[in-house]
């Protein structure tokens, strides 16, 4: 649609980096835990995926494929990170389910999406910029609701003190 002759561009540039960035970034999360890169994660995908709908030259396109590939790269150890951060030892099986069930939902629901909103006359670039704002809406659930246990409990003993403290007065 834009002139630009060779799509594997993209996916080259993704592919390398995310090969180099995998394992570094998968032991600075294991390091410093999960949520300190949910969002340098959200961020690299979201420019990635407004450079991809804007790309017109191939260094536009090179640009795009390696803000994907750094997103790539951390994805996995970030969304495992924080599914198991919910899961005991014994739950952690299904926690790896619902992590990849979640995966597939997700790029699958953004493919379509992307889909049906340059079916309905939206450029290209558009629709997947439409779709690039997904992880931003998600990463306020992230922080939010996917609270480690702990966090959880002391929030849920602090609440139950103050109920007994305005019952007491």
């Amino acid at each position: 649609q834009r002139g630009i002759a060779n799509g594997a561009l993209i996916f080259t540039s993704m592919a390398l980096v995310t090969f180099a960035l995998r394992y570094p970034v998968g032991r600075f999360v294991e390091k410093y835990g999960p949520r300190l890169m949910t969002i340098p994660v959200v961020v690299a995908q979201v420019i990635g995926c407004l450079l991809a709908a804007r790309a017109y030259t191939p260094w536009q396109v090179l640009l795009a494929g390696a803000f994907l590939g750094t997103a790539w790269s951390a994805v996995v150890p970030v969304g495992v990170g924080l599914f198991f951060e919910q899961s005991s030892r014994g739950t952690r099986g299904i926690a790896m389910g619902v992590y990849n069930l979640s995966f597939a939902i997700g790029t699958s629901a953004g493919a379509l999406l992307a889909a049906l909103l340059a079916r309905f006359g939206l450029s290209y670039g558009i629709a997947i910029s439409a779709c690039a704002l997904a992880p931003l809406m998600a990463t306020p659930w992230v922080f939010l609701r996917l609270l480690p246990r702990s966090v959880r409990k002391t929030h849920a003993e602090l609440e139950a003190r103050r109920v007994v403290s305005n019952a007491d007065s």
